[in-house]
């Protein structure tokens, strides 16, 4: 599907293919790597969930990058550990929830302030987190922060920062 695509610079939607992301996340960030100038083949994704259906599983398996997927779920952590190890030696998968208070532990763990690609996805305190990673000194080439295209581009909404906020406790689902 990648080598199928006609990629056009002035439409992003050519740019699109998904190896392991949901929406073409994959294709989006091999065009924009392309761009960069100086790469240290380094990433740092934080909501990293299981290391598959991720923005960075492409970068591990197939373009062989080293990097630091961070998930707060203990259970997905060991398995993205399990499964990534088998393609990667220098990618490092940690237990951690992020809170802008432990944000700076990045920054001891990380073998790159400046990594090629830094993706953030934690379904809920994205935008605090993002402030508090640009404020540790982090200077990622390029910055994925997830954010829901239900409200579109004129409506600027987060949620109220909470240390503890995880989506599904907040938003459970009712069995209908």
């Amino acid at each position: 599907m990648m080598q199928a695509r006609i990629v056009d610079l002035a439409h992003p939607g050519s740019w699109e293919f998904s190896g392991f992301s949901q929406n073409g996340e994959d294709g989006i960030l091999d065009v924009l790597r392309k761009q960069l100038l100086r790469s240290n083949r380094y990433f740092v994704e934080i909501g990293a969930a299981d290391g598959i259906e991720n923005n960075t599983a492409w970068l591990v398996v197939a373009e062989k990058y080293d990097g630091m997927m961070i998930e707060g779920d203990p259970h997905l952590v060991e398995r993205a550990r399990r499964v990534i190890t088998g393609y990667s030696i220098g990618t490092e998968c940690h237990n951690m929830f992020m809170t802008r208070k432990n944000v700076h532990e990045l920054g001891r763990l990380a073998c790159h302030h400046d990594p090629d690609v830094f993706s953030l996805d934690i379904d809920g305190n994205d935008y605090y987190i993002a402030d508090a990673i640009l404020d540790s000194g982090f200077r990622p080439k390029i910055f994925v922060v997830e954010y829901n295209s239900v409200y579109g581009p004129e409506r600027s909404t987060t949620i109220e920062y909470t240390d503890d906020f995880v989506f599904k406790k907040a938003h459970p689902v009712v069995p209908g």
